[in-house]
Formats: structure tokens, C-alpha cells, sequence
């Protein structure tokens, strides 16, 4: 159970706090200190406290100005790369989104030249006899809309690289 707050109390951790204790303290203070139950409680919990936190000023390691500013100054490049880089992202998201978005209405505009185009494929491969091949007999098993179907994967892989080509600096 605590003891009842000492009148003194305030007096003892001003002391504690400025260094005057026990050098410096009042021999009256101390005096009371060594008889008052609630102050002596304060000297246990205090002095130990306050020694480790002089320990802790003598051993601590304080960088350099020189330090500091170069940390300060690399902190602030990255926070600016951050800031710029933001809204660049966010574009390349929605710009995949719209990608993935615009495959998908080409996928299901184009399912049904899609499986006629795959099935040519097969037919093609299994026609194909490496020392006899005929151009016009593979023209004749392609599907009507295999020709659109062919510049629009074209146009799907050649597009982003002429972009990236045109833009690029180095």
C-alpha cells in the first residue's frame, strides 16, 4: 500500500533533478529523507533511475554535423523520388488495368476466329511433312479471319515496343 504523499516530496525531486542530492542536499532534507517513509521510497526508485541515466549521457555516441546533414539530405532524395515515382505507378497500374481489360473484349469478341485459328494450327502442324511443303495448301486450310486475327497479335506485341522505343532517352 503507497504511503501518504509527503509535503517534501517536490522539495527532495528538485534536488534529485538539479544534482544536489546528496552533495549538495540540505542536511535538513536529508534528515528527513532518512525518517519520512514516502521519501525514502522516492530514493529508492530515483537514485537508480538517475544514475543509469547518467551512465547513459557519458556513453552515448553523438553523430557528427556532418553526418546528420548528409543523412538528412539522403532521407530527402528518397522522400522526392517517392513523391515523383507515385504518380507514375499509379499510371502504369491503370494503364495495365485498361490492357488486361482491352485483351479481355478482344478475347471474347474473337473467341470464335480464335478456336478456328487454333484448329488451323493443329491441322497445319499435322499436314506439315518436312520435306514437301505447300504454301497453298496451308492458305487453303486457314480460316477467313485468320489474316486480321495474325495483325492484331501483331499489333499487340510490336505496339509497346515502338512506344517504348520512341520514348526512350538513352
Amino acid at each position: 500500500m503507497r504511503t501518504p504523499e509527503c509535503p517534501r516530496e517536490q522539495e527532495l525531486l528538485e534536488a534529485l533533478a538539479g544534482g544536489r542530492w546528496p552533495d549538495g542536499a540540505v542536511t535538513e532534507l536529508e534528515m528527513h529523507a532518512g525518517r519520512c517513509d514516502s521519501c525514502t521510497e522516492l530514493l529508492t526508485v530515483a537514485l537508480p533511475l538517475l544514475r543509469e541515466h547518467e551512465l547513459a549521457e557519458r556513453h552515448a555516441r553523438i553523430p557528427s554535423s556532418g553526418v546528420v546533414w548528409w543523412r538528412a539530405q539522403m532521407r530527402a532524395r528518397r522522400e522526392a523520388v517517392d513523391a515523383a515515382t507515385r504518380p507514375i505507378a499509379w499510371t502504369q497500374g491503370l494503364a495495365l488495368a485498361c490492357a488486361a481489360g482491352l485483351a479481355a473484349g478482344v478475347a471474347t469478341f474473337a473467341e470464335t476466329g480464335v478456336r478456328a485459328w487454333l484448329g488451323w494450327g493443329v491441322t497445319a502442324l499435322a499436314a506439315l511433312d518436312p520435306r514437301t511443303i505447300d504454301l497453298a495448301r496451308l492458305q487453303a486450310l486457314a480460316p477467313a479471319g485468320t489474316l486480321p486475327l495474325v495483325a492484331l497479335g501483331l499489333l499487340v506485341v510490336v505496339a509497346p515496343m515502338a512506344i517504348y522505343l520512341a520514348v526512350a532517352d538513352e
